[in-house]
């Protein structure tokens, strides 16, 4: 073998620094893919984000991070990194802005594919990566595979017929994929009748993004009044957009206020919604109860996450249709061995046991997450820590190098050069 197998990771959310606000779970995919296969070699590209201070290249440890621009001028180049639709509904103007970024990416996938001729070519997001890089692809004679993480390909159920035959065609060029939740992929059935659906599954597997155990079992060390002294935390830690139902959260927390006076709501993250939220609950008479702390990273959202008493995710599916994958935060509070709340819309359901490693509750109903609050606010210190074991042990199975590895083996082994085998020993007893 000549060289080392190359993979272009295509993404419209990648993050340009440790303290960027864009999520950073393809970042950790990509660098949990160089630690189980480290003789690969891997470039990401990614729109410019006006508010990231992106630069046209970037050399890492464990990959090339390229960009492209799509609008002049460029401080109108926002519609990507935070979201797509998040942004379209905060500036429904950045709906103009769709045509010049799927543009603009399919010729930055055709320069890059060009000049460094990847081995595979692997899209984040049906929308647009992998409308945009199957085409590519498929002139260049390179095998090309993807991953939906939500609705990236439910928005096509819009268009009709057209819709319909668009999503099972790109489908078809891609050679595997991957769905973050059974969910997710069960969102792709319509688009296909019977017997395309039956190929398409054979091509297909559920595997999330992971995360990172060892940083949540090890952490520095930390003293539980720090923050918060003498209060019961309960934390929301996400992206401030309509699909993470932090509004639903907010009135539940108002409903049990006079029962749990010593009780805080932290809103860790920031996004279209902040401004809003925060409205929301200067109005329900709480803003002096609950403390928008904005985005936080490293130590500081370690600290959050040890800190918690509560952990909630109260995901809903909005009026459009848009919907959680399978939330990293989900994995992360198991991980730390939080109470877990969280609502069916999160597809946490797919991972957890309600009553076992956390609380499950019906998705966009306050009263039931009151219900929920209520309940495990009032458990003992003991009982809170039966659950965060068992917490801990589901979150084993996302551990990123076993994510890693199983992504490896599924979606792209079959389709690199592998190593040349070592040679044989010499057998030092034949005569």
């Amino acid at each position: 073998m000549s060289g080392s197998p190359h993979i272009l990771v295509v993404a419209s959310t990648f993050p340009a620094a440790a303290d960027d606000q864009v999520p950073r779970f393809v970042l950790d995919q990509v660098v949990a893919l160089r630690r189980v296969r480290p003789h690969w070699r891997f470039t990401v590209l990614a729109p410019h984000d006006a508010r990231s201070r992106t630069i046209d290249r970037r050399v890492h440890d464990d990959f090339t991070e390229l960009r492209f621009h799509y609008l002049r001028p460029r401080r109108w180049e926002s519609l990507a990194g935070r979201g797509i639709m998040p942004a379209i509904r905060a500036n429904r103007w950045q709906l103009l802005a769709v045509p010049a970024l799927l543009w603009g990416e399919y010729r930055a996938v055709r320069r890059v594919v060009a000049r460094e001729r990847p081995d595979i070519v692997y899209a984040h997001w049906f929308t647009p990566q992998a409308i945009t890089v199957a085409p590519v692809a498929r002139r260049a004679g390179i095998p090309f595979v993807f991953t939906t993480h939500a609705s990236d390909v439910a928005v096509w159920g819009r268009f009709g017929g057209w819709g319909r035959r668009l999503v099972a065609r790109v489908t078809e060029r891609a050679t595997r994929f991957t769905a973050v939740s059974r969910t997710s992929l069960a969102r792709m059935r319509p688009f296909f009748d019977a017997r395309g659906w039956e190929r398409a599954q054979a091509r297909s597997a559920v595997i999330p993004m992971g995360v990172d155990l060892a940083s949540a079992a090890a952490g520095a060390a930390f003293e539980a009044d720090e923050l918060y002294p003498g209060r019961r935390v309960v934390l929301f830690m996400g992206r401030l957009a309509e699909k993470k139902g932090v509004a639903h959260l907010l009135d539940a927390f108002a409903t049990i206020r006079g029962e749990f006076p010593g009780a805080t709501l932290v809103v860790a993250g920031d996004g279209p919604r902040r401004d809003e939220l925060e409205s929301r609950a200067r109005a329900l008479g709480i803003d002096d109860i609950v403390d928008f702390v904005g985005y936080r990273s490293g130590a500081d959202k370690d600290a959050l996450y040890r800190r918690a008493d509560v952990c909630v995710l109260p995901s809903i599916v909005t009026e459009d249709g848009d919907a959680e994958g399978l939330p990293v935060s989900l994995l992360e509070a198991l991980a730390y061995g939080r109470t877990v709340i969280a609502t069916d819309a999160s597809n946490a359901g797919e991972v957890v046991e309600s009553g076992t490693d956390a609380v499950l509750c019906p998705a966009g109903d306050p009263h039931a997450l009151a219900v929920a609050l209520r309940e495990t606010l009032s458990w003992s210190a003991e009982r809170r820590d039966n659950m965060g074991q068992a917490a801990r042990r589901t979150a084993t199975a996302f551990d990123w190098p076993r994510i890693a590895e199983e992504t490896a083996r599924f979606l792209l082994d079959p389709h690199l050069p592998q190593p040349d085998p070592p040679p044989a020993k010499e057998d030092r007893c034949a005569s």
